[in-house]
């Protein structure tokens, strides 16, 4: 049994530790924040980074120091919503930037529209078919504005633009931007109630008070009411 001034030895030891120094005691501890009860696969998108994951969930481990299952549970939630919050910025990069290259497709293609007119010809000299064939007045000009409508259709399919097309097409409405400032209020109100939460049962433990938080009526505008 370990006497009270080694249990204070021990308890001023792990005031003065600052977590892993070896690049080895770093990579499993990074892999030990995204195995304990935040199921990574679930949390990641097919294009998201684990180890970034990993590393943030380590940061926010070592700042906010948990002690015990519900603490640990507390912080998994925290950097659960933490990731997911910084998502936005990217979906709402996305969304905007898979509208702007179909608005510039759509100006190309009406470009090279203009390029080409209608005249009546053989279609099939063999079967004596006959209707409309598609002459090019500007080759250059065709060809050039063809060029612009596929590449920004191509950009349509960059990563940042599907991202934001995926939201959209989940929103099933044009409104995805509103739609989406809504979700990252109400995450955002989730990570504050899960970090308070968490700051009250530290508190506690350490015999002290922590005041509820303040109520907040948030409308759909994004205006906090208190």
């Amino acid at each position: 049994m370990s006497s009270l001034p080694q249990i204070e030895a021990n308890r001023r030891n792990g005031k003065l530790s600052k977590g892993p120094k070896t690049f080895e005691g770093k990579a499993i501890a990074a892999r030990n924040s995204v195995k304990h009860g935040l199921l990574a696969h679930q949390i990641l998108l097919p294009n998201e980074d684990a180890s970034a994951l990993a590393e943030m969930g380590q940061r926010l481990r070592e700042e906010l120091q948990p002690t015990g299952e519900l603490e640990s549970r507390l912080v998994d939630r925290i950097i659960e919503l933490a990731w997911r919050l910084g998502r936005f910025g990217k979906i709402e990069a996305g969304i905007l930037s898979w509208h702007y290259y179909g608005v510039l497709a759509e100006r190309a293609g009406k470009k090279a529209a203009k390029q080409t007119r209608k005249i009546p010809g053989p279609l099939d000299t063999h079967l004596g078919a006959y209707g409309e064939k598609t002459q090019v007045l500007d080759t250059a000009e065709h060809g050039q504005a063809v060029a612009e409508q596929r590449k920004h259709e191509l950009d349509r399919e960059s990563d940042t633009a599907t991202c934001g097309e995926a939201f959209v097409r989940d929103s099933r409405t044009e409104n995805a931007l509103p739609k989406l400032s809504r979700y990252e209020t109400a995450i955002e109100r989730s990570l504050f109630k899960a970090y308070h939460e968490l700051q009250r049962l530290q508190a506690s433990r350490q015999g002290k008070e922590v005041p509820l938080p303040v109520a907040l009526d948030v409308n759909i505008s994004g205006v906090e009411r208190r």
